[in-house]
């Protein structure tokens, strides 16, 4: 295994993105069926029908389940649990796959067809007179007896786009690779439709959709506007993503499209060039943090991301994000809830190579192989006549985290960030990405956290969300955290909006405090004599410091938590520094007892320290030792990213400095109505807040 390997768009024409490509299913991609990706090797019994997916559970560990493995939804309005699917490990079942576009009745498909019909047809849009165009998307609807939450599939106006296939390949070396890509979100039929003139070219972004195949560490997508750029230097305002010049992001001159690179010397055209041999694919990579809003997905399967009622950012025409997709060569054991180490590597068919990259065959030869990459997203959109959407901001410190996280082998260490509200605000969701080795992440409102005693809203519930995860106040009292997260790889996410005590109300001034426990690689309790070794890994040590909540099947929680492994460059000295990670190789596979089966038999554990892997570390000392935990988009390293979104108070003055009659009102008629009004003036934004500030500026 080696550190990240990043391959662009341009490298890989196997890498298929936006509405006017071939998309991605089964019935596009058949050579990527398990059966003609995985072979008989990886089989448990021989098949009678190879290429019949029902199939997959005749399939080893080792044959990576995808979510077209889960049955498609070809009906509207009809309730689906969200329950744990046994067969292919994906967490909330059928509705961790995207409802299909079009269907014959009985099958779905992804691209239309002889006898399809769409799923969702078009509609008549109420405030514009135009036409809505519609995609089908899975909608709350309730929970069943047991709690479990239930979705239908409904229609929505928005835009799919398709960011994949595409596979790692089959390089022992390769752990975790990264595709970049530009993706254009294509809306001129839309916006034509609304009837919007040229000079406003814009709609509302109320909610998104993400979808990942299993293997996937993460994804994220972000709208390039106000940033570093790759240059060190912050610039000014991104062209192409500007919602104060919105014709230009419809310039396919100076931002390029879906099916051609951006012209030399425009925004996009970042550090590299596309090949002369395939100029079809954007192959533009985004250095330095440039990002003004942000979307991301950790878990496999479907991340929604609803607005608060009434809250939007703009969506441009023809809106580009850059996109950046992590999927790992394999899952260890307690990765994405496995119980058993999995390599797919062993997947040894699928897509032919068109490029050479590190760890491909010669390209048009053989299958790539490897772990399959695909992300699908919706945006759903509202026409920019509608008047009843304003403006919500985006916040997320990540200066000072990349200058502040530093592990080394066999220590646990604190990390985090403050972000200080710039005026009287509500905030509707809270959330922290981290990577495998958090034991615990925290946000916290200073001075005090606020008493919120009305509890979690019915989705938060039925999701499976606890009352302390999101700051319901016990005995009525401050909650220990308004926010607190165990499980790093399937994180909550708190939407005070929709709970009974409303959004969360922070005043100017105040702070969230975000805060992560790291681990790298203290195990040492696993090797205490009993019984003082269940007591230290069960025990409050053991839950709060060492190992927290994250533990596979069998209970054994320090699997997670084996100390980083990367190549010695220098003898003696630990491998990774800020800014440049260690590359990735494996943990040790020695045992004690000797040969025993980690993750199979509680009473196996690893024996840890530097050993010989010349085939991996091709530089250096040829060593694979315990290395540096660094601030990285690797999955072996780490990060602590508290995300925030917000809105300003309506403040109590008007702008002629005269009383808001309606606040006075609300005052008289009840007192905690102030909740809902802020008071005058404004902060700056937090230094190392690389979020969207609507309504920001340098000060009072």
């Amino acid at each position: 295994m080696t550190l990240t390997t990043r391959m662009t768009l341009g490298a890989a024409a196997t890498l298929l993105i936006g509405v006017t490509t071939a998309t991605a299913d089964y019935h596009n991609h058949p050579e990527l069926k398990p059966s003609s990706r995985c072979g008989t090797a990886l089989q448990k019994n021989p098949l009678p029908n190879p290429g019949n997916i029902e199939s997959l559970e005749n399939y080893t560990t080792d044959c990576q389940p995808l979510y077209w493995d889960l049955p498609a939804t070809v009906q509207l309005h009809v309730p689906v649990r969200a329950a744990y699917d046994p067969i292919t490990g994906f967490l909330h079942g059928p509705t961790d796959r995207p409802p299909p576009l079009y269907t014959d009745g009985v099958d779905g498909f992804d691209e239309p067809g002889t006898g399809l019909t769409p799923l969702c047809p078009d509609v008549p849009d109420a405030v514009t007179g135009g036409i809505d165009h519609m995609i089908p998307w899975w909608a709350p609807a309730g929970q069943d007896t047991d709690g479990t939450n239930l979705y239908t599939v409904e229609c929505r106006r928005g835009v799919r786009v398709h960011y994949g296939p595409w596979q790692v390949g089959t390089d022992p070396k390769i752990y975790d690779r990264v595709a970049e890509a530009i993706v254009r979100f294509e809306n001129t039929d839309q916006l034509n439709d609304d009837n919007v003139p040229l000079s406003n070219r814009r709609e509302w972004n109320v909610a998104s959709e993400f979808y990942n195949h299993f293997g996937s560490h993460h994804g994220t997508c972000w709208n390039p506007g106000v940033g570093f750029q790759g240059t060190g230097q912050l610039q000014g305002p991104n062209p192409c993503n500007n919602p104060d010049d919105p014709a230009t992001a419809s310039s396919t001159d100076q931002c390029g499209t879906n099916g051609n690179p951006p012209p030399p010397g425009s925004y996009q055209s970042g550090a590299d060039t596309c090949p002369g041999s395939d100029p079809r694919f954007h192959c533009s990579v985004y250095n330095g943090y440039n990002q003004q809003f942000r979307n991301a997905t950790q878990y496999p399967g479907r991340l929604f991301v609803d607005l608060p009622t009434g809250r939007a950012v703009y969506n441009l025409e023809d809106q580009l994000w850059a996109c950046d997709h992590h999927v790992v060569s394999e899952l260890p054991i307690g990765y994405q809830g496995n119980t058993t180490f999995r390599n797919f590597r062993k997947q040894t068919g699928g897509l032919i190579a068109q490029h050479a990259e590190d760890g491909w065959p010669a390209p048009g030869t053989t299958p790539i192989g490897g772990t399959v990459g695909e992300m699908i997203i919706q945006l759903f959109s509202a026409p920019v006549a509608d008047g009843s959407y304003k403006p919500i901001s985006v916040g997320f410190d990540v200066v000072v985290n990349v200058a502040t996280t530093f592990f080394p082998p066999y220590t646990i260490g604190n990390t985090g960030s403050v972000w200080y509200a710039p005026y009287d605000l509500a905030i509707g969701i809270l959330a922290i990405h981290s990577h495998k080795r958090t034991v615990h992440g925290t946000i916290d409102v200073m001075p005090v956290n606020p008493i919120r005693t009305g509890g979690l809203s019915q989705e938060e519930a039925g999701g499976g969300v606890r009352p302390d995860a999101c700051g319901v106040s016990q005995n009525g009292l401050p909650p220990e955290h308004i926010y607190s997260d165990w499980h790093w790889d399937d994180p909550p996410v708190c939407r005070y909006y929709k709970e009974p005590d409303g959004p969360l109300i922070l005043r100017k001034g105040d702070a969230l405090v975000t805060h992560c426990i790291h681990n790298n690689g203290v195990i040492q309790s696993e090797q205490a004599p009993e019984p003082l070794r269940t007591a230290l890994r069960d025990g409050i040590v053991g839950d709060e410091v060492l190992f927290g909540e994250q533990k596979d099947d069998l209970g054994i929680k320090q699997l997670i938590y084996r100390v980083r492994y990367g190549c010695e460059e220098i003898s003696g000295i630990p491998p990774g520094s800020i800014g440049s990670p260690a590359q990735v190789c494996p943990p040790n596979p020695a045992t004690d007892p000797p040969g025993c089966a980690l993750g199979q038999d509680p009473d196996c554990h690893p024996v840890d320290g530097g050993y010989p892997n010349p085939d991996i570390c091709t530089t250096g000392t040829g060593n694979c030792v315990p290395a540096n935990i660094v601030f990285a988009n690797v999955a072996e390293d780490e990060m602590c990213i508290g995300v925030v979104m917000y809105w300003p108070l309506d403040e109590i003055l008007n702008q002629d400095g005269s009383l808001n009659q309606q606040a006075i009102q609300d005052f008289e008629s009840d007192p905690n109505n102030i909740n809902q009004w802020g008071t005058p003036g404004r902060l700056p934004k937090s230094p190392s807040d690389i979020g969207y500030c609507s309504g920001c500026g340098p000060g009072l």
